[in-house]
């Protein structure tokens, strides 16, 4: 089974996701998990990470093709991601989240 959580940031997507996975008994794969993984991999943190991502393309393509690669190489797997939906092609079921934008700013701001 393939299931992928989508949404903009503060939506819920990484709740919802972690419990999910916890209740179905599926691997979690979280977009921001790989973003932190890859971050410390430059050496860089978040926050110099996001700046770079922001200016540098292949960034971006490189946590996309890691999500898309784990979606087609697993099977039993969530995705949670704002993208994730996108990227596998085959899943068996995709959930976008909304929440208001007051709500979303008042999470990330937490």
């Amino acid at each position: 089974m393939k299931i992928t959580i989508s949404g903009l940031p503060g939506s819920g997507t990484s709740t919802i996701a972690g419990m999910l996975a916890d209740h179905m008994g599926l691997n979690l794969v979280s977009a921001g998990e790989t973003f932190r993984r890859l971050a410390a991999e430059y050496n860089m943190s978040l926050e110099e990470f996001g700046v770079l991502a922001e200016r540098d393309p292949e960034i971006d393509m490189r946590l996309d093709m890691e999500q898309k690669r784990m979606a087609l190489e697993h099977e039993g797997i969530l995705l949670e991601g704002r993208l994730a939906g996108h990227f596998t092609e085959d899943a068996d079921l995709r959930v976008w989240l909304d929440a208001p934008l007051r709500v979303r700013a008042a999470r990330i701001s937490k």
